[in-house]
């Protein structure tokens, strides 16, 4: 799944209709498969789900980012997620029960179509081939303006440029069919810039394959599109599948209130500016979708 350079611009999603937002009709998943101790580290799955190749070597990637250690805090809260077969992407639990991820991650880019097979996966804590618990969609729902709508006589150029501008709506929420075992991330809204700094997360493809979690830190920016902020970090490799990964401010292994704070996710970059990711900055509208999602998308 792409993070979105502005030459492949996210495609946009079919809405279903909802009280404000797009989602899907809730669905039961199947029971979790390959499930480990309650809050251990990530272990060998053995053949019972996606991810059996097991351990691997990562890669030497870029001298900017550093492999994460999923065990520990925050990114013990972050996993896969997964569409065998299709595309991978990151997500992360900011709530009991909820995982934040982008918006371009739940739908299909080209059908808009949320996921109809049902075979979405969340997998916490992957690490080279293993995960500490699977978790299947309850539900899911984006806000609606995360999809512009095409105007009569709309040109593509001014398609293009309302679907950049849209990217402020590029998260998604899912409610799954269990509890974390591990906890979640904290997160502000409205947060303006007060923050300069923040630490990337996610599972790049272009460093190690996305077989591990990777953080790579930067100084944040705002610009000059409403709610959209930037992240410098200087790796340009730190794109595909590390779409949804959340931008942590006061990243740390000791938990607290004031620390591991999700400020905003990987949504999309330009081709000009490599090293540079963009993301929404998340507003008021991000915590109604919170209790929208945690009530059964409802």
């Amino acid at each position: 799944m792409s993070s979105g350079r502005a030459t492949m611009l996210i495609a946009a999603l079919l809405i279903c209709a909802g009280p404000g937002y797009a989602q899907d009709s809730p669905l039961h998943g199947e029971g979790p498969e390959g499930q480990g101790p309650n809050g251990g580290a990530p272990h060998d799955p053995g053949t019972s789900g996606p991810g059996t190749s097991g351990p691997g070597s990562p890669g030497q990637g870029s001298n900017l980012e550093a492999v994460g250690n999923p065990s520990l805090a925050p990114l013990k809260w972050t996993g896969l997620l997964l569409v065998p077969g299709k595309y991978k992407c990151t997500a992360q639990f900011i709530a009991p029960r909820v995982v934040l991820t982008a918006a371009h991650c739940v739908a299909d880019q080209e059908t808009g179509e949320l996921d109809p097979d049902k075979t979405m996966q969340f997998l916490l804590q992957w690490q080279n081939g293993q995960w500490s618990q699977l978790y299947r969609p309850v539900c899911r729902a984006y806000p609606k303006e995360w999809m512009p709508e095409r105007k009569p006589g709309q040109s593509q150029k001014d398609l293009e440029t309302a679907r950049v501008r849209a990217h402020r709506w590029d998260y998604a929420m899912i409610l799954v069919d269990q509890p974390s075992i591990t906890g979640y991330y904290n997160w502000e809204a409205d947060w303006k810039d007060n923050w300069k700094d923040a630490t990337a997360t996610g599972y790049p493809r272009d460093i190690a394959e996305g077989k591990v979690v990777e953080e790579v830190h930067g100084n944040l920016q705002l610009t000059d599109l409403p709610n959209v902020v930037a992240l410098d970090h200087g790796n340009s490799n730190f794109t595909e599948g590390a779409s949804g990964g959340v931008w942590v401010g006061n990243f740390s292994t000791s938990e607290g209130k004031t620390n591991n704070v999700a400020l905003s996710l990987e949504s999309f970059g330009f081709d000009d500016r490599p090293g540079v990711s963009y993301g929404p900055q998340f507003t008021a509208a991000f915590q109604d979708l919170l209790k929208f999602t945690a009530n059964g998308c409802k």
